[in-house]
């Protein structure tokens, strides 16, 4: 199975790094993280309780009259579709 089959929410994204060194100590330096914004991603799930697709739908897209782009981000029904499949 393709790695990005079992990539299906924001949480399935973080065994990817959780267990890697930080660069350096918080607070020394300043570096772009992809991963920093998928823990971002989580916490907006957890604070919000939508998971980070529909929330960035609703609140920043369609308030931002940006309602065509929620085609291009995975849609929830595939989300749950995905995580059906062992």
């Amino acid at each position: 199975m393709e790695r990005r089959t079992t990539l299906t929410t924001v949480a399935s994204h973080i065994p990817l790094f959780a267990d890697e060194t930080l660069a350096f100590e918080p607070g020394a330096k300043f570096s772009y993280s992809n991963s920093g914004f998928m823990v971002l991603g989580l916490i907006v799930e957890r604070v919000s309780g939508q998971n980070y697709y529909d929330y960035v739908a609703e609140h920043i897209f369609k308030p931002a009259g940006m309602t065509g782009l929620r085609d291009s981000m995975i849609p929830t029904e595939t989300i749950l579709r995905l995580q059906s499949v062992t």
